[in-house]
């Protein structure tokens, strides 16, 4: 408030002596008043800056000979010395708790916050110790944590992040959030004794200006400085801000060693794969990681670690991604792109090799594949001579699926028999050859032969003769298929998936107390599985059971996700309507998407003729309307 009206008065005597002086000498007067504008400015910094530096030291809780040093340290600072200063207030805070004040001013004197020029300039030695105070230096990590926001020398400050001990990060944080939370509040608040450098303060700290509201804006990215949720721990809080300015490599470095020592907490880890990801993203040529790219790349990238690259013909997840069997392939070979870089920088960096050497071992491992080695030399050769043989192995299986889909069914056979050449295990590969051999009738003996090896085979048992009742279901088998359900299920009578498998069967058979039996040890198996609610549902619907069905179909509502969840409430619908509660069943309907109705003639002009005979005219002109269309597209119109 002082400078403010020094301000103003420089400005009022300037502008009198100007009038004056005009009407003698314009020149002479102009002059005057521009030296006596810049006099009493000069004195106005001059004298709110010791106010501010009494203040300062009254509301800090020192007495005698420290209030003293604390006022020269200010004195020194203020004259723009902040090496000095920052010297100063190091002893001075040694073995006591600094108040708000002095740590503010040991913060502005790390961040060097004296004049409008030369911010962060200078040898990183500059930076060395300038908020721990302890017998290690860390200069560019101190400078990219006090003020993230400016480039620094990414090797070497992930070398010093790979070091640091905890005690440090928290002096380096606890001084950053000093002085943030303390100028934070001062910007826009003339009355604060802070507020004659805290927007420049926080312009600095920003890395930025602003022309435009300029106020209200910086207000609005200062606070996302200050974090409104619980602090993490030291190593995995200076993570988070690196990695919010582009720091990866340090970021990782820190995360590898709170890693190694057992601190990680489950956000860490979450942090620890982000890192990674990002690191993976920019060596492949990703310069500009945006929130999208990356979200759908984490995805992806979690996705190459499964098994699910051993696709069969009719899987659901298949059908779901777009462009099938080849978006799989895309993935595949960027699985074996994610592996070879991870796996170098691994070999190149082991300050990261704990989590590096984990996420690149779990990725490699697809089906089928040995142990990786823990080395990561030994891992690199293994990748190279017999890690990708399984990879190999599903990509044949991929385009077997490809060739499958364009109506080629010996190629596709061909394909086949390659993959299982290089996997003889790979139980997708012999399920897609004997669909792809009953469908053309190419070959001799049964089609379920090499499935029904491997699933005699003693591992990967439950799985593979789950595939095959699924084959001998799809050749119309059903009976050699049911022996195969109880025989697994003989091994393992609660065996969730082989009774679901049992009981859909069984209600196709028309055997409902069967299924029902089967389908409820599903769910006591896995309780409140969305396909066995659904599953049991149907049953109870076929029997004329509507009210039965209604509490299961509503739990799958509750559980499910997606198109399954709108099969559930659809089917929720016809429960209602069924047992005759009509407004219960409109209701349900209405909350049932177009596009999902669209999806089954059946159940579109289903809907369409409820809705007509409710009076629900208008929704039920739009379903007609979109069956005629249907219809007209297959020439039936």
């Amino acid at each position: 408030m002082g400078r403010l009206l020094f301000h103003a008065a420089a400005l009022a005597g300037s502008g009198v002596a100007g009038f004056v002086g005009a009407g003698s000498n314009p020149v002479a007067g102009g002059l005057a008043a521009a030296l006596l504008y810049l006099g009493l400015r000069a004195l106005g910094r001059r004298e709110t800056d010791a106010w501010g530096r009494r203040l300062v030291a009254a509301r800090s809780g020192l007495e005698g000979e420290d209030r003293k040093r604390l006022l020269a340290a200010l004195d020194v600072l203020d004259r723009g010395s902040p090496d000095v200063a920052r010297s100063a207030l190091a002893a001075l805070g040694e073995g006591r708790t600094l108040s708000a004040g002095p740590m503010v001013s040991w913060g502005r004197a790390c961040l060097r916050l004296v004049t409008h020029r030369g911010f962060a300039l200078g040898p990183p030695e500059r930076w060395a110790g300038v908020t721990a105070g302890r017998r290690r230096s860390f200069p560019r990590l101190e400078r990219s944590l006090l003020a993230p926001v400016f480039p620094a020398d990414e090797p070497a400050l992930a070398a010093e992040a790979a070091v640091v001990d905890d005690g440090t990060l928290a002096a380096i944080l606890g001084v950053r959030a000093m002085l943030v939370g303390a100028l934070l509040p001062a910007v826009g608040n003339p009355l604060h004794p802070f507020f004659p450098r805290s927007e420049q303060d926080l312009e600095r700290l920003l890395g930025r200006r602003f022309l435009w509201f300029p106020r209200a804006r910086l207000a609005a990215a200062a606070r996302a400085l200050q974090p409104a949720r619980p602090l993490l721990p030291p190593r995995e809080e200076a993570a988070v801000l690196f990695l919010s300015h582009g720091h990866d490599e340090a970021a990782a470095a820190l995360l590898a060693t709170a890693d190694a020592a057992g601190t990680l907490t489950r956000r860490g880890r979450a942090l620890r794969s982000a890192c990674l990801v990002l690191l993976f993203l920019r060596d492949g040529g990703e310069v500009a990681v945006t929130p999208e790219l990356f979200a759908r790349k984490t995805r992806e990238i979690l996705f190459l670690h499964t098994a699910e690259f051993a696709m069969t013909e009719g899987s659901p997840l298949l059908d779901s991604l777009p462009d099938g069997p080849r978006r799989l392939l895309a993935l595949l070979r960027e699985k074996r792109r994610f592996v070879e870089a991870l796996g170098a920088q691994w070999a190149r960096r082991p300050a990261l090799g704990r989590p590096l050497g984990a996420l690149v071992r779990r990725v490699a491992a697809g089906p089928g594949a040995a142990r990786a080695p823990r080395s990561p030399r030994r891992f690199l050769r293994w990748w190279r001579t017999r890690g990708r043989a399984a990879d190999e192995a599903c990509g044949y299986n991929l385009r077997g699926l490809l060739l499958l889909r364009e109506g080629r069914s010996a190629e596709a056979v061909a394909e086949f028999e390659r993959a299982l050449a290089l996997d003889p295990a790979l139980a997708a590969a012999a399920f897609n050859l004997a669909v792809a051999r009953e469908e053309s009738g190419i070959g001799t003996g049964d089609p379920a032969d090499a499935l029904r090896k491997i699933a005699d085979g003693a591992l990967r048992g439950s799985r593979v003769r789950l595939l095959l009742g699924e084959f001998l279901e799809r050749a119309d088998r059903p009976g050699e298929a049911e022996r195969e359900y109880r025989r697994l299920l003989e091994r393992d009578p609660m065996n969730p998936d082989a009774n679901l498998a049992l009981g859909r069967l069984l209600a196709r058979r028309e055997d409902p107390e069967g299924a029902e039996e089967a389908l409820r040890r599903a769910l006591a198996a896995r309780t409140a599985d969305p396909d066995a609610l659904v599953s049991l549902a149907l049953v109870h619907l076929d029997a004329g059971r509507p009210a039965d069905a209604v509490p299961l179909l509503r739990t799958a509502v509750e559980g499910a996700e997606g198109d399954q969840r709108e099969e559930a409430r659809y089917l929720l619908h016809v429960a209602f309507r069924d047992a005759e509660d009509h407004e219960k069943a409109l209701e349900t309907l209405d909350a049932v998407p177009d596009r999902y109705l669209r999806r089954d003639e059946r159940m579109l002009e289903e809907a369409a003729l409820y809705l007509e005979e409710r009076s629900r005219f208008d929704r039920a002109q739009r379903l007609h309307d979109r069956l005629r269309e249907l219809r007209a597209r297959r020439g039936e119109l």
